[in-house]
């Protein structure tokens, strides 16, 4: 409305590279707002800028170089809600819920104290951009571990779950991880 009024904090910048609990310190009676639009860049679409903040935020992960970009906001996001009372969620391509990354991603992410809250299962996203960029996404709450519900939407449906694990199904948090051995 106007006349504009002061109303938070905005940061045009890396946000991986930022302190989140600095610029945006959490208080008992504050709410917090994380928006951005992160590039959905698949491994092999990174350019340098992109591996040095996947090197920033799995440094102790090993294989975590085959992980998308969004993986970096996630994991950041994560780092900032663990000990906060802070939910986030992000739209993404569904590849970080598909093969070898769940693995890799989703135990440093949901460690301990962290659970999905709730998540919208694959569904085709397009636009009405010249080119039609045709991409399937997931949408994914992330929180602190709770007695809340927790609900699965699929095709217009809503379904509460017991628990969503990271391959977005009502099921234990079991991870398949990349093995050399049988």
């Amino acid at each position: 409305a106007l006349p504009l009024r002061q109303g938070g904090n905005i940061l045009s910048g890396n946000a991986i590279s930022t302190d989140w609990p600095k610029f945006c310190p959490i208080n008992g009676n504050s709410k917090v707002f994380v928006l951005g639009n992160p590039p959905y860049l698949g491994s092999k679409n990174q350019e340098e800028n992109h591996k040095k903040d996947l090197a920033l935020m799995f440094s102790e992960i090993k294989g975590s170089g085959i992980l998308d970009y969004i993986s970096c906001w996630i994991a950041k996001a994560a780092d900032y809600a663990r000990f906060q009372n802070v939910e986030f969620a992000f739209v993404s391509t569904n590849s970080i819920c598909q093969g070898e990354q769940v693995g890799i991603l989703w135990p440093a992410v949901l460690k301990d104290t962290l659970e999905i809250g709730f998540a919208h299962q694959s569904f085709k996203w397009a636009n009405n951009a010249k080119n039609k960029a045709g991409v399937t996404c997931v949408i994914i709450g992330i929180r602190n571990i709770n007695s809340d519900e927790k609900f699965i939407f699929n095709n217009g449906i809503r379904k509460k779950s017991s628990n969503i694990n990271a391959y977005l199904v009502d099921a234990a948090n079991i991870y398949v991880k990349k093995s050399t051995t049988a």
